[in-house]
């Protein structure tokens, strides 16, 4: 028995019937043999990334937000300075 560690792999990285094998899978389950060139082989799903971890929370996109807000309201605010200013020269 030969035991190849995959790394992580991107799921859209493998073929079809991989992609489908792994989607059943449940963490530390091994999937059905299937026959390769060199013989049988299994995939067994050592962890998973759904990528929910890697979404900013309420809060943070609340504050990302809030401090665009904050700068198109300065940006304006600075524009109709200008606007409104005199300028003199002696």
């Amino acid at each position: 028995m030969i035991a190849t560690d995959l790394g992580e792999t991107k799921l859209s990285e493998l073929t079809t019937g991989s992609q489908d094998m792994i989607n059943g899978l449940a963490i530390g389950e091994a999937g059905a043999p299937f026959e390769i060139d060199a013989g049988w082989s299994s995939i067994v799903l050592c962890a998973r990334q759904d990528g929910i971890e890697s979404l900013p929370s309420r809060d943070q996109v609340e504050n990302r937000l809030f401090g665009q807000e904050l700068g198109m309201i300065s940006d304006r605010e600075l524009r109709n300075s200008r606007r409104n200013a005199t300028i003199l020269i002696r």
